[in-house]
């Protein structure tokens, strides 16, 4: 699953319908937005003046700052920021500043803290209502509207032949055939797709992970693509079923296996519902999204 989220769309709604402030006085090395909306500076970096449109998507960093104290930034962060670019009537000052940027441009923009509360977060007690919030964005990738389809496309297309595949290794593991299979000494037993090239998986760690659930006949019984919003737990955490905890240490971030848990390590005498029977054995495709160390 491409680890994929639209940074800030939910408060383009909100920050449309705010009037801008009408600022008076220059800022010295800064440009005026439309009708002062906002002052910004932008650092071209590159030979194309190619600048997004409406519907394709953008990757970006950013940081918030307080003069020159950084409050917030995305450079570390686990996953990209990615942006797509809404049509004019949804704008606000945040992507009428991207709809400036070409590949490796940078941007840095000042609005009154009153004007922008909602993208302060924690830090807006950090401003009185007339402080300017500096804002610098980082333009590293734009994606035509035609990319992002094929892109999406092609990962419907592998969780598909996931969903059509899994239950013809249960099938295999049923009758013992199932070659590469691997089991640990509590009685799990697993295949792994893709190590992952990220940090490794360990009790305590808080972890994000995709998943299909299969029933041991091979009906899929949960599906975590399907809301786009993966699981996100505490590894050894008591609320879950062992198997899950110790299959997930088995990967490092971008990993994906096959788990097949036994009812020991699953939902044991009692099942789950009417969709895991109790004393039987639940199979899970996993991915592992991301890994914070503890």
């Amino acid at each position: 699953m491409r680890p994929t989220f639209f940074f800030l769309l939910s408060i383009l709604f909100i920050l449309n319908s705010c009037q801008p402030t009408i600022w008076r006085k220059q800022i010295k090395g800064l440009k005026p937005y439309n009708k002062h909306e906002f002052w910004y500076e932008k650092v071209p970096k590159t030979s194309t003046n190619r600048l997004p449109k409406v519907g394709e998507e953008v990757r970006i960093d950013y940081t918030l700052r307080k003069g020159d104290k950084i409050l917030d930034h995305s450079y570390d962060n686990v996953y990209p920021v990615l942006v797509q670019i809404p049509e004019e009537r949804y704008d606000n000052f945040f992507t009428k500043a991207l709809k400036l940027m070409a590949e490796g441009d940078s941007l840095r923009l000042l609005i009154p803290a009153a004007e922008v509360p909602e993208l302060l977060g924690q830090y807006v007690l950090e401003f009185e209502e007339e402080d300017l919030v500096t804002f610098t964005y980082k333009m590293h990738q734009i994606k035509s509207q035609a990319d992002l389809q094929a892109e999406i496309l092609a990962e419907q297309v592998y969780l598909d032949s996931v969903r059509l595949k899994i239950p013809e290794l249960i099938a295999q593991f049923d009758k013992k055939e199932l070659p590469n299979l691997q089991t640990t000494p509590s009685g799990l037993s697993y295949l792994i797709f893709e190590n992952g090239t990220g940090p490794k998986a360990a009790l305590g760690d808080a972890v994000s992970v995709h998943y299909i659930c299969f029933s041991n006949t091979g009906k899929i019984v949960d599906d975590s693509y399907t809301n786009m919003v993966p699981l996100s737990f505490i590894v050894g955490s008591q609320s879950l079923i062992e198997g899950w905890s110790e299959g997930t240490t088995l990967l490092s971030q971008g990993g994906k296996a096959v788990l097949f848990i036994p009812p020991n390590l699953a939902y044991g005498t009692q099942g789950n519902g009417d969709a895991i029977a109790p004393n039987s054995w639940v199979i899970f495709f996993i991915e592992l999204m991301d890994v914070q160390k503890k």
